[in-house]
């Protein structure tokens, strides 16, 4: 049911996060935080898809799965940044 949903906006059993909104066209994951570095702020993530974002509301602790997936999508992006450095350099 939820792979044919484009917009979603999920309140979660988690003591990290007040809620997530889900574009799939997008791929754009909103996150309210309850604690912690981001805690009250709403931060937008690019790039997720919609496989990934699944995984994160199916994981035994949303909170935990949500910030791997952020930290995974982090080291995409310094890989990224760094070879096309080292490309635009030679």
């Amino acid at each position: 049911m939820i792979h044919n949903v484009l917009n979603l906006r999920i309140t979660p059993t988690s003591s990290l996060v007040e809620f997530m909104e889900y574009d799939k066209t997008k791929q754009e994951l909103l996150v309210k935080f309850k604690r912690g570095k981001h805690k009250g702020k709403e931060r937008k993530y690019f790039n997720i898809s919609n496989g990934a974002f699944i995984k994160v509301l199916e994981s035994e602790s949303v909170g935990k799965s949500l910030l791997k997936l952020i930290h995974d999508k982090k080291g995409e992006n310094s890989k990224k940044s760094i070879f096309g450095r080292l490309m635009f350099t030679l």
